[in-house]
C-alpha cells in the first residue's frame, strides 16, 4: 500500500469511528491509525493534562493488536504515562503537534526495553479548552529497522482525530462518562430501529434492565429524548465542542528543541 492510499484509508476509519465514548474508542482510534505504518505498533490515549501541563492522567487507552505481545507491553507502557517533558502551550494543545517520540517521551526506549526508530513519531492535541485539557495522544511504537509514519499523514490523521475525539469524548465534568460494553450493544441496537423489548430478547436480558441501561445512556450522553440520543450516537447532533483549528499540527524534527516550539501560522517540517 502507497503512503497516500494509507493515508485515505486512514482517514476512512476515523470518519468511521464511534460518535459516543465507547468503552472500545482508543482501541478502535488506534486500529486506524495502523496503516500509517504498517510494521508499527499504534496506540492511543486519551488523558487529563494536569494544570502545569506536563503532568498527565490517563482517561483511557488502546493498541492497534490487542492480543499481540508486542501490542500488550505497548499498552502496559502507555497506561504508565504520567509526564511529557515540557510544558505546551494552549495554543499548541489546540493546534496539535506532532514530534520524535523520543522527545516527547525521553524514557520510552527504558520503559519498553527495546530500540526504537529515532524518527518514529507521537503526536499531541487537546481537545477541549479548560484549565486541565483532555488531550489524545497517538503513539507510533516503531523497530528501529522499520520505517517510522510520515509526519505529514500523521499531522492530517491527527488533525482528523481531534475533531471527532471532540465530539465522541467530550464531557462537562472531570472525567469521561465511558459507555460500558453492554450499553455499547444496546445503544447499537436503538440506533437500527429496535423497541427495548425486541433488544432485551436479543440480549437475553429483561426489558427492566435493558431500560435502566437506555436510561444510563441518556445521563453519559447527555440526551433529553431517544430521538436525541440516536443523533449523538450518529454523530448528527448539534455539536459545538472542537476546539481544533482548521490547520495542520505543527510538525517538530528531531533537530528542533521542544523547549523552543513556538506555535506558528502554518504546519511546517524544521
Amino acid at each position: 500500500m502507497t503512503d497516500t492510499l494509507a493515508l485515505a484509508h486512514t482517514i476512512t476509519e476515523i470518519t468511521r469511528l464511534p460518535a459516543a465514548p465507547t468503552h472500545d474508542w482508543c482501541t478502535s482510534a488506534a486500529k486506524a491509525l495502523q496503516p500509517l505504518a504498517p510494521t508499527a505498533n499504534a496506540g492511543f490515549v486519551v488523558a487529563h493534562f494536569k494544570p502545569d501541563r506536563t503532568r498527565l492522567v490517563t482517561e483511557s487507552t488502546g493498541v492497534s493488536n490487542p492480543t499481540q505481545p508486542g501490542s500488550i507491553d505497548l499498552r502496559t507502557t502507555l497506561e504508565r504515562l504520567e509526564s511529557i517533558p515540557f510544558a505546551p502551550t494552549p495554543a499548541q494543545l489546540r493546534r496539535g503537534l506532532v514530534a520524535p517520540l523520543l522527545s516527547l517521551f525521553p524514557s520510552w526506549t527504558r520503559q519498553t526495553q527495546r530500540e526504537i526508530n529515532d524518527t518514529t513519531l507521537a503526536a499531541v492535541a487537546s481537545i477541549t479548552n479548560t484549565d486541565q485539557p483532555l488531550v489524545i495522544l497517538a503513539v507510533f511504537d516503531t523497530p528501529e529497522s522499520a520505517s517510522p509514519p510520515n509526519p505529514i499523514h500523521t499531522a492530517t490523521a491527527l488533525a482528523m482525530l481531534a475533531h471527532q475525539a471532540s465530539n465522541a469524548l467530550h464531557s462537562k465534568s472531570s472525567s469521561i462518562n465511558w459507555l460500558t460494553e453492554r450499553e455499547g450493544l444496546i445503544l447499537e441496537r436503538l440506533i437500527l430501529g429496535h423497541s427495548v423489548r425486541v433488544i432485551a430478547e436479543e440480549l437475553d436480558r429483561s426489558p427492566h434492565t435493558v431500560h435502566d441501561h437506555v436510561k444510563n445512556l441518556h445521563r453519559k450522553l447527555g440526551a433529553t429524548s431517544r430521538g436525541q440520543l440516536i443523533a449523538i450516537a450518529l454523530g448528527r447532533a448539534d455539536q459545538t465542542y472542537n476546539q481544533t483549528p482548521d490547520l495542520l499540527p505543527l510538525i517538530v524534527s528531531t533537530r528542533q528543541s521542544l523547549a523552543e516550539i513556538k506555535p506558528v501560522a502554518t504546519a511546517r517540517v524544521g
